[in-house]
């Protein structure tokens, strides 16, 4: 059922959870020396009687006549289909990415990473025959050393006129604070496959997407997100499982943290190294 998800969905240098299941959804080894429990908060969300007339206030000097309720339901079914639609599109993905990986590998000779610098066209070009093994081989070649060439280059995320290639300031991106807890613990970047104890652990990762499903089986003190939003799959993960997080903290927050012991207050909005 799941074993189609993997962490960075369009990357197949990534593993998907079927190649490791062991490693993906097993529970994490309890520490005898970490011991943590997490309190699930059951209770179901509602608005205050006041929230509800403002929102109806809102609506009523809309063109509409939708009343309050029928706003929190399209909402609630919103992102329940979103979410839905998510985990089937990466279905029918990480099949192609499984197909083009045994592809790759068998008939083209290339290792994994490499297989990573296809483009859609060379697929088919190969299925024309207007392109063969040794022509794909080069391509490959050429777009491994213009790819490293070009990640020695850092733009800004907006872009306003040509001095913005020379010299630019970065942003501090505003973090999306999941639940109103404040937690210490150890911060851990994940990486691939590591075989590490993330019981009690604060956990960092880039992206925020449905790949990344597994750490919630390892029992996590918190999460630290560099990209996504309020309204990304992370975001609504935490805020079922009540995992205090913050989501989207952006590139320059990001790359100041480091791993040690680390002071998530999602209700005052803080992340600091303690």
């Amino acid at each position: 059922k799941f074993g189609h998800l993997r962490p960075g969905t369009y990357d197949v240098n990534q593993s998907a959870y079927w190649e490791n299941p062991n490693f993906y959804l097993s529970r994490g080894k309890q520490s005898s020396s970490t011991k943590f429990s997490k309190k699930i908060n059951k209770k179901k969300f509602s608005f205050t009687n006041r929230e509800l007339q403002g929102i109806q206030i809102i609506l009523n000097n809309l063109p509409t006549n939708l009343k309050n309720q029928d706003l929190i339901d399209y909402f609630s079914t919103a992102i329940q289909a979103r979410e839905k639609t998510k985990f089937q599109f990466t279905r029918n993905l990480s099949a192609a990415l499984d197909l083009i990986i045994k592809y790759g590998k068998k008939n083209l000779n290339l290792t994994r990473e490499e297989i990573g610098y296809l483009t859609f066209d060379d697929i088919k070009g190969l299925r024309t025959n207007i392109l063969d093994d040794h022509l794909i081989r080069n391509f490959v070649k050429l777009r491994k050393s213009d790819f490293i060439e070009k990640h020695h280059a850092k733009l800004p995320s907006y872009i306003l006129n040509e001095k913005d290639f020379i010299c630019y300031e970065q942003e501090k991106s505003e973090a999306n604070f999941i639940t109103r807890k404040n937690i210490i613990g150890e911060l851990i970047f994940i990486k691939t496959n590591c075989e590490l104890d993330f019981t009690g652990k604060i956990i960092i990762v880039p992206n925020a997407d449905p790949g990344f499903d597994w750490i919630f089986s390892h029992n996590i003190a918190g999460l630290i997100t560099q990209y996504g939003g309020a309204n990304s799959h992370m975001a609504i993960r935490c805020a079922e499982l009540g995992i205090p997080a913050a989501i989207g903290i952006g590139e320059k927050v990001y790359e100041s943290l480091h791993e040690g012991r680390l002071m998530l207050d999602c209700q005052k909005g803080i992340i600091e190294h303690v």
